[in-house]
């Protein structure tokens, strides 16, 4: 019986051994800050016109052979539904992790298609709770963000 033909390409099975591979040794926020318009919150809550809109950037920083340095930026603003003003709340966070891999070699690709595709699922739990904190902190109505993250 002859063997079963791989449908991984040599390049995706690489990928595949690099995320087995890979561990989170240091993770946390490089920055954060938050905005508010009290008033203008209130006005669109009760209103039932206030929307949010969830941002994120994510990047690779450093590449070296043994490790590799990436972080996210994520920013949930909230605003009224139909008009472009300025957001009545904001809440930016950037966080930076940091990545070994003992059993592979990183290369800049590698580290480039993790940062562009699962990082977000590493951060955006911490998002969750950041933004769920601070909302609860500047006074308002705690904001629960989804489970599934922004790409």
């Amino acid at each position: 019986m002859p063997a079963k033909k791989s449908s991984l390409t040599n390049r995706d099975q690489q990928y595949a051994s690099f995320l087995k591979g890979i561990k989170l040794l240091g993770f946390g926020i490089l920055e954060s800050h938050a905005t508010q318009n009290r008033e203008g919150y209130v006005e669109l809550y009760e209103g039932k016109k206030l929307t949010r809109k969830i941002s994120a950037n994510y990047s690779t920083m450093e590449v070296e052979k043994e490790f590799f340095n990436a972080s996210a930026k994520l920013t949930l603003t909230m605003g009224d539904k139909k008009e472009s003003q300025k957001p009545v709340v904001t809440v930016e966070c950037t966080y930076v992790a940091h990545f070994h891999c003992d059993t592979c070699q990183i290369t800049k690709d590698l580290a480039e298609r993790f940062t562009k595709s699962e990082l977000r699922l590493v951060v955006w739990p911490y998002f969750r709770q950041f933004v769920n904190d601070m909302t609860a902190r500047m006074g308002i109505q705690p904001v629960l963000i989804p489970f599934s993250a922004v790409s």
